[in-house]
C-alpha cells in the first residue's frame, strides 16, 4: 500500500504537466525545437504526411514569451489579469529522410491569432481554449474559436484546411459556424 501512494505521488506532476496543454505532444515539439526561436515556446503540435512523400512531416504552433507584451488589463474586462499579446507564429517542418531530420517548409507569422486582444479584452483565447491544430487525410487543419465573456451572445468556431502544392500551402476548405448563447440559434 505504501509503494501504491508513493507511485501515485510520483504520477502527480506527470498529470498535472500533461493537463497544462493538451495540444502539445512532446515528442514533437523536441523534433522542432531547432526551428523554435530563444524566448518562444511551443503550444500545439500535429504531425502527419502533409507533401505526399509517405513521411511524418511536422506543423507546430509556438508563442513568444516576451514580458514586455503581458500588460495589466486595466479595464479588468478580460478573462485573466492580464493581457498576453505575443505572436503566435505557424511553422511547417517536412521531413528530410536524407539528412534524417527536418526542414522548414513554411512559416506564417500571423494566421494564428494571439492569446488576447486589447481591442477584445474579453475574447477568450481564440487557438489555446478551444481550438485545435491536425493533419486530416494529408492537410492541415488550424480551428479557432471566438467567444466572448462579455459584450456578445455569440461563439463562432472556425476551421482552416491547408494543402500542400504546387510548393506552397493553400486554402482549400473553411468551415465556420456560429451559435447564439442568448436563443440557441445556429447559423453555418
Amino acid at each position: 500500500m505504501k509503494h501504491v501512494i508513493t507511485a501515485l505521488l510520483l504520477l502527480i506532476p506527470l498529470a498535472l504537466s500533461a493537463q497544462q496543454n493538451p495540444m502539445v505532444d512532446n515528442s514533437v515539439a523536441a523534433l522542432a525545437r531547432p526551428f523554435v526561436p530563444t524566448g518562444w515556446k511551443v503550444i500545439a503540435t500535429a504531425k502527419g504526411d502533409l507533401n505526399k512523400d509517405a513521411a511524418e512531416d511536422i506543423a507546430v504552433v509556438i508563442e513568444n514569451t516576451d514580458k514586455n507584451n503581458i500588460t495589466a488589463d486595466k479595464d479588468e474586462t478580460s478573462v485573466s489579469e492580464a493581457l498576453n499579446t505575443n505572436p503566435r507564429h505557424l511553422l511547417i517542418l517536412f521531413k528530410d529522410k536524407s539528412a534524417n531530420g527536418y526542414t522548414l517548409a513554411a512559416k506564417n507569422e500571423s494566421f494564428v491569432p494571439p492569446h488576447d486582444n486589447p481591442e477584445i479584452p474579453c475574447l477568450t483565447d481564440p487557438f489555446v481554449d478551444a481550438g485545435s491544430l491536425e493533419v486530416v487525410k494529408g492537410t492541415l487543419v488550424v480551428s479557432t474559436q471566438i467567444f466572448w465573456s462579455c459584450g456578445s451572445w455569440s461563439i463562432e468556431n472556425n476551421s482552416y484546411t491547408l494543402r500542400h502544392q504546387d510548393g506552397d500551402f493553400v486554402l482549400i476548405g473553411f468551415d465556420s459556424h456560429s451559435s447564439s448563447r442568448s436563443i440557441g440559434e445556429v447559423t453555418r
